[in-house]
């Protein structure tokens, strides 16, 4: 074993944690933990997973490819990968409990999705629309 406790208990909670709340395949933007009830979407909040979950999807691909997780993760979320490609663009929301989606995810999403995506033309995709998006957000010497 390469770490100690509380290590292997917490990636194990992580897996669950992701895995149990993403039923259609898209992580929500917030659930809390009850105790005897597992993991809830919070009734505040919309089941909708945007701005706060897509980083979700940027960890899920950076994980070590030889990291036992990762094609788990990978698979369960496979929806927004296909969604993604279909599209053209991430989407902006997703409505966890049925999977709609809805809006186009701005070039920051495009941005977390290149580790995720594993397909090389989808990535591609991505990659060109940050590529563009970039360049004209950034100060010229003039603007300095």
């Amino acid at each position: 074993m390469r770490f100690g406790a509380p290590w292997p208990a917490l990636r194990d909670s992580n897996l669950r944690l992701l895995l149990e709340t993403a039923p259609k395949g898209f992580t929500p933007d917030w659930v809390r933990y009850e105790k005897g009830k597992g993991w809830q979407l919070k009734t505040e909040k919309p089941p909708i997973g945007s701005y706060d979950a897509i980083r979700v999807y940027l960890w899920v691909g950076m994980l070590h490819d030889g990291d036992k997780q990762k094609a788990r993760l990978l698979q369960r979320f496979a929806p927004m990968a296909a969604q993604t490609t279909e599209q053209g663009v991430p989407p902006e929301k997703v409505n966890i409990a049925t999977g709609k989606t809805s809006g186009q995810g701005q070039w920051g999403f495009s941005a977390a999705m290149l580790p995720f995506l594993q397909d090389d033309e989808a990535r591609s995709v991505q990659r060109q629309r940050v590529a563009i998006t970039i360049p004209a957000r950034m100060p010229t010497t003039a603007q300095f």
